[in-house]
C-alpha cells in the first residue's frame, strides 16, 4: 500500500463592473467565497492533537505498542463537494505479528475530528477513487490476480470489479492506472504483460491489455488466447460504517 501526500492550491476570481449606480444596484451580489478550514497537527510528547482553525478537534495518545503518525492533510472529493481531511496511520516499532509488521490502513478524520474513511489500498484523493489489487502465485503455472476500484465521491459509492486475471499497481493520472496481466505459457512459465486501465465515463473504467506474450499460451478460462479487454460498469455499494479497531479507539478522543 502506498502512502500518500498531496497539497491543495485554491484560486479565486474577482470581477469589477463599472456602471451607473442604478444598474449596479440591480445586479445580483456575488456569493462570498467558501471559507477554507486550516487543518494542523500539534505533537507534544506522546500526544498528537488535531486542530481546525486553531481549535482542537481530536487527540491521539501513543500506546506502548504503537505510535500515531500524522501523514498530512488532503482535500478529497465528496458528493457534497471538496472536503479537507487529516490522514493518520499507526506504526508498530516492535510488531508482534505479520499484521502489525505489514502496511497499516490510513485513517481519515474530518475537520470535526470524526473518523471519515478508512483507506486500505492506493487512494487517489483528487478523484476519491480507491484501488484494491491482489496478485499471488499458488503454484507453478497458477498465478491469480484481481483488482477493483471504488469511487468514494458518490453516495452511495460505486464499485468497479474487474474479472480479468490482471492487477493494477500504479496511478499514472487521475483517470489512468498501470496494470499487468500474468499469462501462463504452454511450458508453465508465467509472463506478465503490460495493460492500462482508463476511465471512459463517470460510471465506467476499461482494462486494455497491450500485447500477448510471444510464447504459446496455455489456454484456460482465465488465460484466453485473446487480449484482455474489459469494461467495468460501477455498481452501487453502500458505504460501510467506519470504525477504529479497539486498540486504536482506546487512544482516540474527539472534542
Amino acid at each position: 500500500m502506498t502512502r500518500l501526500s498531496t497539497g491543495l492550491k485554491a484560486a479565486g476570481l474577482a470581477l469589477i463592473l463599472l456602471s451607473p449606480p442604478a444598474v449596479a444596484a440591480a445586479l445580483p451580489k456575488a456569493a462570498a467565497p467558501a471559507k477554507t478550514v486550516v487543518l494542523a497537527a500539534v505533537r507534544k510528547g506522546v500526544v498528537l492533537t488535531l486542530t481546525a482553525d486553531g481549535k482542537p478537534v481530536a487527540r491521539f495518545t501513543n500506546s506502548a505498542a504503537f505510535n500515531w503518525n500524522e501523514l498530512g492533510s488532503v482535500v478529497i472529493k465528496t458528493a457534497a463537494g471538496p472536503r479537507p481531511v487529516f490522514m493518520l496511520s499507526p506504526n508498530y516499532p516492535e510488531p508482534e505479528d505479520s499484521d502489525q509488521a505489514g502496511d497499516q490502513p490510513n485513517y481519515l478524520f474530518d475537520e470535526t475530528g470524526r473518523l471519515f474513511w478508512v483507506i486500505e489500498g492506493q487512494f487517489n484523493p483528487a478523484k476519491s477513487v480507491l484501488l484494491e489489487s491482489q496478485h499471488e502465485t499458488f503454484s507453478v503455472g497458477d498465478y491469480k490476480a484481481s483488482f477493483d476500484l471504488e469511487d468514494f465521491s458518490r453516495t452511495p459509492h460505486l464499485k468497479f470489479v474487474f474479472k480479468s486475471n490482471c492487477y493494477a499497481d500504479e496511478w499514472v493520472s487521475d483517470t489512468e492506472l498501470k496494470a499487468h496481466c500474468p499469462r501462463t505459457t504452454a511450458n508453465g512459465e508465467v509472463v506478465e504483460t503490460d495493460a492500462v486501465v482508463r476511465q471512459v465515463s463517470p460510471t465506467q473504467w476499461r482494462l486494455t491489455e497491450r500485447a500477448l506474450p510471444k510464447a504459446k499460451l496455455k489456454v484456460a478460462p482465465d488465460n484466453p488466447a485473446t487480449l484482455f479487454n474489459e469494461l467495468a460498469t460501477g455498481v452501487r455499494a453502500k458505504p460501510e460504517v467506519q470504525t477504529l479497531p479497539d486498540d486504536l479507539a482506546a487512544t482516540y478522543k474527539r472534542f
